[in-house]
């Protein structure tokens, strides 16, 4: 039968057949020659006519158009598709998926479901080979420009659609969610056509699938925006931030708030439904809150920790996500940790999510570890110390590898996990170093003294104690807090008075300036650092002068 695939006008007779036994052909040479020949002449073919070859998809039976997507399938695992052929393959894949959308309110058939399944694997292998280390440079241009916009313009649509519909339970839909959410993701490098609302909407799906692909393409979106509540340009700092924690609630607090938290990490739940996509549902929630956490201002981001202490959750998430984590866990920490599976990996989510924690909220951990009983906070050590600490290291040290910002300068020793701290300006120069523990960031940053020039011992206490404060009291990273320690000192030399309480320019915790000023002394304070003294004080006099304020 082999022999006769070498006579062209056959299989162009006997189309249906020729393709048919060639999908049950060994990977030869003939095959390989055979394929190549078929898809010329289909190409041709297409090239002659005014109308798409697929257009029998609509219909019931459509075994011919079914085999010759395996044939493409097929040449394109081997990437064996000859130049002159890809436009044809191209223009097919982009046919196929506008019928998809023509055919998605119509009757659902076998043909149909077997026909997206094979066009949503078509589409995942072109991208996947025009994004491989050696595509076609004389093609991938046309690909980025064209092929894979217009694709997106389809696939997109047509997933948010078909997520809000959620179709049965059997294995045939199942795997169409599957594939149709491996094809978004690979297609959809770009997410301005779908709000970030929607799709934080499809992570309250039934189906993992659906929920894992709506987590990667609002991750993306995260990334590629600039998280801004308004766009008024003459709204002021604070109102921007007060905005920016509304947006919060709107968007995230709104869909906690859907989530029956009795069915979140119940004991058995990763073989029971309901339980187990309330959990992931929940986990993903969290993992984008902590993402978009990333892309806040300092002072937003201080607001929106202190929302989410008002939730109550966060010790509920840390408790649950060690029902899946041990000291013997063995998780790969890498960029990209969440896939698109048909069934969720609950170790790989929960890690995912932990390492979040970690990087956004490493103050809120911290108290929440230092509350644990001597027996789980020794395993939660171990497992931190041995998965995420070595990342989050590595993350913090390449993150600013010699850099000069200003008034200081950080050099980065690799090696021994330190950062030197130089701070200069006049005559005056502060030397310090800055080590992470072990298990960071369980535990605080280490800060040892070095050489001061023209400092005042007292003022260099002073300046010591601020460092430790912000490096180990704020919820960001090592540099958020050394940014917010030289924003201190430079206010300082620029003459702005300090908090007579906290003896600071700026707040620890809200970044705030020191605005309130007595009537009497006139010394000035943070309103934070007031407010305190007036409820520990039980009274409303002055700090300094003990008049009343």
């Amino acid at each position: 039968m082999i022999q006769l695939f070498m006579h062209l006008n056959y299989f162009v007779l006997n189309l249906p057949l020729a393709v048919g036994c060639m999908m049950l052909s060994p990977k030869t040479e003939v095959f390989q020659q055979a394929a190549i020949s078929i898809l010329k002449r289909l190409s041709a073919q297409h090239n002659s006519s005014d109308s798409t070859l697929f257009e029998s998809v609509k219909e019931s039976s459509s075994n011919s158009s079914l085999l010759i997507l395996l044939l493409i399938r097929e040449v394109l695992l081997l990437e064996l598709i000859p130049s002159d052929v890809w436009d044809f393959v191209l223009c097919t894949l982009v046919s196929l998926c506008q019928l998809l959308m023509e055919a998605m309110g119509g009757a659902a058939t076998v043909n149909i479901a077997v026909f997206q399944c094979i066009v949503m694997e078509l589409c995942c292998l072109t991208s996947q080979y025009f994004h491989s280390p050696t595509p076609r440079l004389d093609l991938h241009t046309e690909w980025m420009e064209f092929f894979q916009p217009a694709l997106q313009d389809c696939l997109l649509p047509y997933f948010l659609r078909c997520a809000v519909s959620s179709p049965g339970m059997d294995y045939g839909s199942m795997y169409q969610r599957y594939s149709l959410s491996r094809a978004v993701v690979a297609l959809c490098k770009k997410t301005e056509n779908a709000s970030l609302e929607e799709l934080v909407h499809i992570l309250l799906s039934n189906f993992y699938s659906f929920q894992s692909a709506a987590c990667i393409l609002a991750k993306r979106y995260l990334e590629a925006a600039e998280i801004s509540a308004s766009d008024e340009e003459n709204t002021s700092q604070s109102g921007k931030v007060s905005l920016m924690v509304g947006f919060f609630k709107s968007v995230f607090g709104a869909a906690l708030d859907k989530i029956d938290l009795e069915h979140v990490f119940l004991e058995g739940s990763h073989t029971s439904p309901p339980s187990r996509t309330a959990t992931t549902s929940y986990l993903f929630l969290w993992y984008l809150i902590l993402q978009a956490m990333g892309r806040c201002s300092p002072e937003a981001r201080a607001l929106v920790s202190e929302w989410l202490k008002e939730l109550t959750l966060f010790d509920h998430l840390l408790h649950g996500l060690f029902n899946y984590l041990s000291d013997s866990t063995i998780v790969a920490v890498k960029d990209e940790m969440i896939e698109v599976s048909l069934n969720p990996a609950m170790e790989t989510l929960a890690c995912c999510v932990y390492v979040a924690v970690a990087k956004q909220l490493p103050f809120m951990l911290r108290q929440w570890h230092n509350s644990l009983d001597r027996q789980t906070s020794a395993m939660v050590s171990r497992f931190t110390s041995r998965i995420v600490s070595p990342v989050l290291q590595q993350a913090e040290l390449e993150r600013k590898y010699n850099s000069m910002e200003g008034n200081m300068e950080t050099r980065v020793c690799a090696g021994a996990s330190e950062v030197s701290v130089t701070y200069r300006v006049d005559e005056c120069c502060i030397e310090l170093w800055v080590s992470l523990p072990e298990s960071y960031p369980l535990q605080p940053p280490f800060i040892r003294e070095g050489k001061r020039v023209r400092i005042d011992p007292a003022q260099w206490r002073k300046w010591m104690l601020q460092l430790n404060v912000f490096v180990a009291n704020q919820n960001g990273s090592l540099w958020d807090g050394l940014a917010l320690w030289k924003s201190n000192l430079d206010k300082h030399f620029a003459g702005v008075e300090d908090c007579t309480i906290c003896y600071s320019v700026i707040h620890a915790s809200n970044y705030s300036l020191p605005k309130m000023s007595c009537r009497t002394c006139k010394k000035r304070f943070h309103n934070a650092c007031l407010y305190k003294w007036f409820s520990t004080s039980t009274n409303s006099s002055c700090p300094m002068c003990r008049n009343i304020f």
